[in-house]
């Protein structure tokens, strides 16, 4: 799944608040776009955003990858 231009704009946005580690990985990338589609299918972008701070919290708190919170 190609990333898009807008929620490659939102990821860096939701990574750059949560204070996310500067080794994210593009795989990372794509899997906060797959959770947030799944998730937040039909909500706008702050909905698809909420989603992705979830998990970066969670992986920031659990001192855990995204990978891992995802799965």
């Amino acid at each position: 799944m190609n990333v898009t231009k807008k929620i490659c704009t939102l990821l860096i946005g939701v990574l750059t608040v949560c204070g996310a580690n500067a080794q994210t990985t593009y795989e990372e990338m794509e899997l906060l776009e797959q959770i947030a589609m799944a998730e937040a299918r039909g909500e706008d972008s702050k909905g698809k955003a909420l989603v992705m701070r979830v998990v970066l919290n969670r992986s920031l708190e659990k001192g855990k990858s995204i990978k891992e919170i995802i799965y």
